[in-house]
């Protein structure tokens, strides 16, 4: 990554675990030159490929050695010689011409070129793929100059980051919170750094005590489970100093019960694909860290917030005023890719970034974010649409009508998305009525739907929320859907997981 954006190369970053529709929609986007993969991601690399219109991209992806290997598990990692030779691109018995990453490491005396303020402000050096309310995933550009702008601004917000500190990070560097503050933060201030490739809690306690780690970066799940876990007392955990939390919200009494734990303060910021670090809370002692509880900190160093009317009069709020969140940075993307419309609703012509969440500041320039003007729910972390998974759900032959929200569950501390389904055979719901359960078919209709969304979409946008089967999807008279009036919605409902799980404590999102 840090090396291919040295080169002057565009880097676009995919989840791992994309299935080959969603790895189409970024390779249609994006069109990179060369991939670079696991074992694993190169079979849905090929189902992708099959899919692509563009026939001539297809082949070069599999017959012009553009496709690079990294086996995490069985690398020899500091072993290669330098010979190029012992990683040469092979061809596999389906035709694809595939090498070993190693092989791109055999061209010796490379310089970076020098360039030009104007040109780090325009190359763009990073692609992020953020969940637009359209649907499809959205390429978020951002420049040389942001990237660098951001790391800068979290320098001087995480004064403590220096060579004395180790982290182990599992926060997926393909999302902003582990681009921004862990990949190119920590090595910029020489933070040693342990990568655990995805969060097993035990397997995290156990690194944490045997390298000594001091901080971490985590999504609110994770400090669920330092809440609840009874692991904690088999591990040393001691030389944790802090903690930081973002990608969605997290509720004080979690923040309350891990200090009372672990003697540890998690301490909340905000941030997005398109603006990087936004906000940030500073304390040193629990004692300053109490009056913050509830709000995301103040903005970061170089970074400027507004709160904007949130009817479109532009009007700029006073403090205590709940309105739409605008940012200034010179971290802020450069665009969408390819999509000058959404680019134009984003961005205003001076240069402000409209969130799209809904907030207030106090008289301590403090943050509170309250709602969120978008559809997107945030499911462990991560941004996903409504309109992405009512699509899949909707090309069910005994689907009348569809439409899906988020419900919020305290136990995992994140919203899930929940299916509002209209079945085509409405008098199944009369069936189930009657027998005060539901019936037979609607059950198996659930478990088809499930399928269909588990084996078409990435985890996290599974619907572990359930499915409520409902007479009528709530929409205004040109047919847009009131997702506000989700809550009101009475009808069947079916859970998929395991019941004290998801379905326990919950509140309906607004």
């Amino acid at each position: 990554m840090l090396g291919a954006a040295a080169a002057g190369l565009t880097v676009t970053m995919c989840n791992p675990f994309y299935t080959p529709g969603e790895l189409l929609h970024v390779l249609h986007t994006a069109r990179p030159a060369v991939i670079i993969t696991t074992p694993t991601g190169l079979s849905t690399l090929k189902e992708a490929a099959k899919q692509l219109d563009d026939k001539e991209q297809a082949r070069i992806y599999k017959e012009c050695g553009r496709v690079f290997i990294v086996d995490v598990t069985h690398d020899d990692y500091g072993l290669y010689d330098g010979n190029p030779q012992t990683v040469t691109p092979k061809s596999g018995h389906d035709g694809w011409l595939t090498a070993d990453w190693k092989w791109l490491l055999g061209k010796p005396g490379f310089q970076m070129d020098g360039w030009s303020p104007e040109e780090v402000a325009k190359r763009v050096c990073f692609i992020l793929w953020s969940s637009g309310t359209s649907g499809k995933s959205k390429g978020v550009v951002l420049s040389h100059r942001a990237v660098c702008a951001g790391v800068v601004t979290q320098r001087y917000g995480q004064q403590w980051m220096g060579p004395d500190e180790v982290e182990v990070a599992f926060v997926p560097f393909f999302h902003v919170l582990g681009l921004a503050c862990v990949a190119l933060l920590g090595p910029a201030m020489g933070v040693s750094i342990v990568v655990l490739p995805r969060f097993e809690l035990e397997l995290f306690l156990r690194l944490v005590e045997a390298h000594r780690a001091t901080y971490i970066h985590m999504a609110p799940p994770v400090a669920v489970a330092l809440a609840k876990t009874p692991l904690l007392g088999k591990y040393d955990l001691s030389s944790l100093r802090g903690c930081s939390s973002g990608g969605a919200p997290l509720a004080a009494d979690v923040i309350r019960t891990v200090y009372d734990r672990l003697g540890v303060m998690i301490k909340l910021g905000y941030g997005s694909s398109e603006a990087g670090g936004i906000t940030a809370q500073y304390a040193d002692t629990w004692e300053e860290l109490k009056p913050l509880l509830g709000n995301t900190g103040k903005p970061t160093p170089g970074l400027v917030v507004k709160i904007v009317d949130a009817e479109g009069s532009g009007r700029t709020l006073p403090l205590g005023e709940e309105g739409e969140i605008w940012i200034k940075s010179p971290a802020l993307m450069s665009g969408y890719l390819n999509d000058p419309e959404s680019t134009s609703e984003a961005l205003t012509p001076d240069g402000w970034y409209r969130s799209g969440d809904i907030g207030k500041l106090d008289k301590s320039d403090n943050l509170q974010i309250t709602d969120r003007m978008k559809d997107m729910i945030k499911s462990s972390g991560f941004q996903c649409s409504p309109v992405e998974i009512e699509g899949v759900l909707a090309g069910h032959p005994q689907v009348a009508d569809v439409a899906v929200g988020a419900i919020y569950s305290p136990e995992d501390a994140t919203e899930y998305p929940r299916a509002y389904v209209v079945p085509m055979d409405r008098s199944l719901l009369e069936k189930s009525v009657k027998s005060n359960k539901p019936c037979a078919e609607l059950v198996a209709l659930a478990d088809e739907l499930n399928k269909r969304v588990e084996t078409r979409l990435i985890k996290y946008k599974w619907l572990k929320g359930g499915i409520l089967f409902i007479d009528q999807v709530p929409k205004n008279p040109s047919g847009k859907i009131l997702r506000r009036l989700f809550k009101d919605c009475k009808g069947i409902e079916v859970q998929l997981y395991e019941q004290g799980k998801y379905s326990n404590s919950r509140q309906a999102k607004l």
